[in-house]
């Protein structure tokens, strides 16, 4: 804090206990400016602390042990100015042989790192106000967990905090992936999964503290891919991800700043096929009886033959339009309730987009 303290708090089933003051054994504010530190990292293998300070082109270190927790006395320097202007960084953490940080124009940069050595030529932005909208310039940015971030932001309407996950999603490396985060008993939480290549295609999969679904979408719809996990009695969720096609970078957000697009329709599902590629697929949503229940399917490609079919909770047909060309739309009054489906039957050679969007009142 502005008096050069630091506290610590334990993380125990999704939230923080009440924070206590760590003893600096003597080190004075003179000699742990801690109130000029502007980004941090912990080196496991040589029990030393990264650090920068305000105004100092250095990346400093002193030794540190995370059991005391303890600090050493001595300071010393990593590296002077070099591919990184280190008195401009604001927040950082290293994650799987990378170093994230942020700087004062509100983005964020990976760079290779090799133990405290960042590998000349290797920084890049992957996240800012030019990139994703988003604004990265933050002292109190911090980074848990694989490959997650925290930013603590408190924007408009928004009072749970960004975390964000990063995976370069190769189908040798990562290319199934879960991810832990917090949630606050009795909030909804908003996920949204973007990835780099157009071509790939990915799932993405959430599930509560008792490791029940609670969220998910398998479609081939592209990026990014928004889902909501329903209020419930919070804790440790895990969100996994599938590269089921391809092999690109991802990013996975809880609470996106942004949040879910605006819905069209009650439900909506997007997806493709093609008589050898996905020609039959069923997409499912809830009906109560006595509902009014319309779906409208559009697709891309005005040759494509596709045929939609509306079943009932027990798979027995209810409405179905055959035409083939054009859009598809069926409906019915519901006479039970229960999960129903539209089926699409995709006829053709090459490969079809399709959107499909339900209505129950």
């Amino acid at each position: 804090d502005i008096n050069s303290r630091i506290w610590m708090s334990k993380f125990n089933n999704g939230s923080f206990e009440p924070r206590v003051a760590v003893d600096l054994f003597g080190l004075t504010a003179n000699e742990w400016e801690i109130h000029r530190v502007t980004g941090m990292f912990f080196d496991y293998e040589w029990s030393r602390v990264y650090y920068t300070m305000q105004g100092d082109s250095r990346l400093l270190y002193r030794a540190f042990t995370p059991d005391g927790p303890y600090f050493g006395n001595d300071v010393f320097v990593a590296e002077e100015q070099g591919d990184i202007l280190w008195s401009d960084v604001s927040g950082m953490d290293v994650i799987n042989g990378h170093l994230y940080f942020a700087r004062n124009n509100g983005t964020l940069y990976r760079a290779q790192i090799n133990g405290a050595v960042v590998v000349a030529g290797t920084t890049q932005a992957i996240s800012g106000p030019g990139i994703d909208g988003q604004r990265w310039n933050n002292r109190s940015l911090a980074f848990m967990g694989l490959g997650a971030a925290i930013d603590p932001r408190q924007g408009p309407g928004n009072t749970a905090e960004l975390i964000e996950f990063q995976s370069d999603g190769s189908q040798t490396n990562g290319r199934f992936r879960t991810f832990e985060f917090p949630v606050t008993p009795g909030e909804p939480v908003d996920i949204r999964l973007a990835w780099q290549d157009p071509s790939a295609s990915l799932n993405l999969f959430v599930r509560d503290a008792n490791n029940n679904l609670v969220a998910s979408d398998n479609s081939s719809a592209g990026s990014p891919k928004f889902v909501t996990a329903p209020a419930g009695a919070g804790g440790t969720y895990t969100a996994s991800v599938l590269v089921r096609e391809g092999a690109t970078p991802y990013i996975l957000q809880i609470n996106p700043v942004d949040g879910p697009p605006p819905a069209l329709a009650d439900f909506e599902f997007s997806s493709r096929g093609s008589q050898n590629d996905g020609r039959f697929q069923r997409f499912e949503f809830n009906v109560v009886a006595g509902e009014l229940v319309e779906a409208l399917v559009d697709w891309d490609d005005v040759n494509a033959d596709v045929r939609v079919y509306l079943r009932d909770e027990n798979g027995n047909q209810v409405d179905r339009d055959t035409s083939g060309t054009g859009s598809g739309m069926v409906s019915t009054i519901a006479a039970s309730s229960g999960q129903w489906s539209v089926a699409v039957q995709v006829n053709s050679t090459s490969l079809v987009n399709y959107d499909i969007l339900v209505d129950v009142n």
